[in-house]
């Protein structure tokens, strides 16, 4: 096993950019352990684990663990991703991956933060922070799946032109593989402040096209019986989101497979996405419903967690096999049932004039009861 540790790679000593077309920081195509490395300034690829491009895929253990990988360049001749070709069972945590430099063309072949490509089965991605790349922060791709994305931060992803910059990017096209991207778990992360989607999967089909990086939401479907990237797997729809008293209660339905049951995890932000269906920028809690014989289900689900009035909620479904929807609409929290003790005045007469809308500090609505004196 090669372990790689403590380097400055594609710098000077001081960590600035040691100049020219670098192609390459690290490759490896056997078991390695890479860690607490700063790799910057490639026009490649900064790290590629594995050479599946060339019909040799990995099959030792890759653990990438702890590294900076800072400002991949686009070049024209090249991909250019931040970590590439991921290993099957790869292990990557811990990193802080950045700053991709350069305008590409919105592709899914360059601009990612990590792709994960050519049938790369069961890696786990977990506590990374994505910031700022182009096409994606993470791309799975071209049949890879029963890999685990969980507990990252992904933001700023830019796009190109008004095209692609999801926070995560799954695609329908074949490539090397017979079939899409399925069972992909995406659980407890961060993602917001993206150009697109927070999750997007992208639906169209065929053989590999470069420019699918994303169709915007996907609409559900009754019973969920298409496939492509993760099964296309339905979202919730929410209707409401109401905090009070250090817990907020959300409501919502579910249509998709009959008689399964799913996982249904909850986010909050402090804006809506444009598209309308969300982001996720706080992990709030998780529930578990189960469809009927007619694939519904009823969300009502209480969380142990206050959110502030004003911000927006969101929700992803998995099924049993860990395919992971794309987030379903945003709701906007309200405040109720505050109790605020004291006596206040008015300076006219209210009595019999109906309701009485009082406001808090943040101009939300507040429910309470008044006694005339």
């Amino acid at each position: 096993e090669a372990t790689i540790t403590g380097n400055l790679i594609g710098t000077l000593a001081d960590g600035s950019d040691g100049g020219g077309t670098q192609i390459l920081g690290i490759s490896t195509n056997g078991a390695a352990t890479i860690s607490n490395n700063y790799i910057a300034y490639f026009e490649n690829n900064s790290v590629m684990m594995s050479q599946a491009f060339s019909g040799s895929p990995n099959i030792e253990q890759v653990n990438f663990i702890n590294n900076e990988v800072a400002f991949p360049t686009y070049n024209a001749g090249f991909t250019g991703d931040a970590v590439s070709d991921i290993a099957n069972g790869a292990v990557i945590r811990g990193n802080y991956i950045h700053d991709y430099v350069g305008v590409p063309p919105a592709e899914a072949l360059r601009g990612k933060g990590i792709e994960i490509w050519y049938q790369a089965q069961n890696a786990l991605i977990e506590n990374n922070t994505i910031e700022n790349m182009s096409t994606a922060g993470i791309g799975i791709n071209d049949g890879s799946g029963n890999n685990v994305v969980r507990r990252n931060i992904i933001t700023g992803t830019t796009g190109t032109g008004g095209n692609g910059g999801a926070g995560i990017l799954i695609t329908s096209f074949n490539d090397t593989a017979a079939s899409p991207p399925v069972d992909n778990l995406l659980t407890e992360n961060s993602i917001y402040g993206n150009a697109g989607l927070g999750i997007d999967l992208d639906a169209r089909g065929g053989p590999v096209d470069p420019a699918y990086v994303g169709d915007g939401v996907t609409a559900n479907d009754n019973l969920d019986p298409d496939s492509g990237a993760n099964n296309l797997q339905n979202y919730p729809v929410l209707t409401s989101a109401n905090s009070n008293g250090g817990n907020t209660t959300i409501t919502g339905s579910f249509n998709s497979t009959a008689s399964t049951m799913f996982a249904i995890e909850f986010f909050s932000s402090t804006v809506a996405d444009p598209s309308g269906n969300g982001e996720g920028q706080v992990y709030l809690g998780s529930d578990n419903v189960t469809t009927d014989g007619s694939g519904n289900a009823t969300i009502s689900t209480v969380l142990g967690v206050s959110v502030t009035a004003g911000e927006v909620i969101t929700a992803t479904a998995t099924d049993p096999s860990s395919n992971t929807s794309e987030f379903s609409n945003a709701v906007v929290v309200t405040a109720s049932g505050a109790t605020i003790l004291g006596r206040y005045c008015f300076n006219e007469d209210i009595s019999g004039q109906g309701p009485v809308t009082v406001f808090d500090a943040e101009a939300s609505p507040v429910d309470m009861a008044i006694t005339y004196d």
